[in-house]
């Protein structure tokens, strides 16, 4: 074997092969991430960014790595020179006739799929948690329903679901789906910029506003039924851009059409979507016993722990629980925490703890700023927030009705129909929750970081809201 052709998979083979001889085990996830950081050249932040991982917690492995591996290749290993002293080894063995010429390789990173993506390109999962009854319920529901919605906050993991889900189609023999393309919203505002790419990714004769959108959109369902395609639409709450919540759509009133048009038109394919907003047609199609469905992701419940672990944090004194509760086991939320944990407090938990602080990053906080300024907001719902704001300084859960009477303490007239459709939106954008107390009362409450948004960047709209 020329040392000179030996690549990255090659030599993460040979290292893992060597390793077993060596100390009876294989490579780690996180071992595998830093020696290819290193035959890569790349940084430590780098291959947080790729990998998932914390940039404090790769750091704190690296040096114990680069250790074992200075045991198994008998020469002092270090990021910088790893890639030289494998290649060196390489090019020795290579004259021994004893060098292995066959290299075993697990059969679960053998990937056959010959799945391909069109479009844009899904996150990247080299690192994912959780969400596995979820999967499992939209693995199930892609292959029998027309149109699907996952709704949630932002960071917790909606668009990685989807991403997870195409993985779980590449590693099976099974053809579910013909064609996946990937569209983010961001970037298709109007239905005409979506269509031209779905049409373009499906070979059909290219979309033109000149030419009857019902005809075109007719040939689009008739190939959609030919061949079971799966199309993922990202972050579809971007199409929002009404003036209100009895015209969501504004300008873009064709999408509502559209939608219709996929959910009650017979075709094999399935529409997925991705939204921090939910959507009141869909919802009700969905009630209604169309070919809909909603899934709310709520956070990573009790797998959040295995993820703080992954984050370099050690759980003391119950701090992960508290870590938790606070950011509402919010993947996005708990590995930005976990990064100004180690930057700051040195990988302390508690005594980052003690500070009793609500840490919002820079893309939540933009992100809730987009949904709070959004014009889907009534005058009533803004009320109603300022008013939870007011209420939860003194308490955290708030009784129902309590909150009821304060908001009409501050209005003239409020109906109780008002406030429960009002409070039911509130919820179902995660931004309100509703729980039951020991004698079965429904109170509210607002998550702390939503509160100290609030609190922050929002008192002008909150007066405002409170005067209206």
């Amino acid at each position: 074997m020329n040392s000179e052709e030996l690549g990255l998979q090659e030599a993460l083979e040979l290292v893992d092969q060597w390793l077993l001889v060596k100390d009876g085990r294989r490579l780690k996830e996180t071992e595998k991430i830093l020696f290819t950081a290193g035959w890569l050249d790349q940084g430590y932040e780098e291959a947080a960014a790729e990998s998932g991982y914390n940039t404090g917690y790769l750091q704190s492995i690296g040096p114990d790595l680069w250790r074992t591996l200075t045991y198994v290749l008998g020469e002092k290993v270090s990021k910088k020179r790893l890639k030289k002293i494998v290649e060196t080894k390489v090019s020795k063995l290579s004259h021994n006739v004893h060098f292995p010429t066959v290299v075993e390789v697990d059969l679960d990173q053998i990937d056959s799929s010959d799945l391909v993506v069109l479009g844009r390109r899904p996150p990247k999962l080299s690192h994912y948690f959780g969400y596995k009854p979820e999967l499992a319920m939209l693995r199930q529901s892609v292959l029998e329903t027309q149109c699907i919605v996952v709704v949630g906050q932002a960071g917790v993991g909606k668009s990685s679901l989807a991403s997870k889900l195409l993985e779980s189609f590449k590693l099976t023999d099974e053809e579910d789906f013909e064609m996946v393309i990937w569209e983010s919203m961001q970037v298709h505002e109007s239905l005409e910029s979506l269509l031209k790419e779905i049409f373009r990714c499906l070979n059909l004769d290219p979309y033109s506003c000149s030419k009857d959108l019902s005809f075109q959109i007719r040939e689009l369902l008739k190939t959609l039924n030919q061949k079971k395609c799966l199309i993922v639409l990202d972050g579809i709450e971007n199409i929002l851009i009404g003036d209100s919540v009895d015209n969501p759509y504004g300008r873009n009133e064709a999408y509502r059409w559209f939608f219709r048009e996929i959910i009650e038109q017979n075709h094999q394919s399935c529409f997925l979507m991705t939204s921090r907003e939910p959507f009141a047609d869909l919802s009700y199609a969905e009630e209604s016993g169309q070919s809909v469905r909603v899934i709310d992701l709520k956070g990573l419940g009790r797998d959040a722990y295995a993820f703080l672990a992954s984050q370099g944090l050690v759980d003391k004194e119950d701090g992960f629980r508290v870590l938790i509760q606070r950011y509402r086991a919010n993947p996005l939320s708990l590995k930005l925490v976990a990064n100004r944990i180690h930057k700051f407090f040195g990988g302390e938990l508690n005594r980052f703890l003690e500070c009793d602080t609500i840490l919002i990053g820079e893309p939540l906080q933009r992100a809730l700023k987009q949904q709070f300024n959004s014009g889907l907001w009534t005058a009533l719902e803004r009320s109603i927030m300022a008013v939870l704001a007011k209420l939860s300084q003194n308490t955290e859960n708030i009784l129902f009705y309590n909150a009821f009477e304060a908001l009409k303490a501050e209005k003239e007239y409020i109906s109780m129909g008002e406030f429960m459709s009002a409070v039911e939106n509130l919820c179902d954008r995660s931004l309100v929750e509703r729980t039951e107390d020991d004698a079965g009362q429904i109170m509210l409450s607002l998550q702390p970081m939503i509160k100290k948004f609030l609190y922050r960047h929002l008192s002008g709209i909150i007066q405002k809201s409170l005067a209206a």
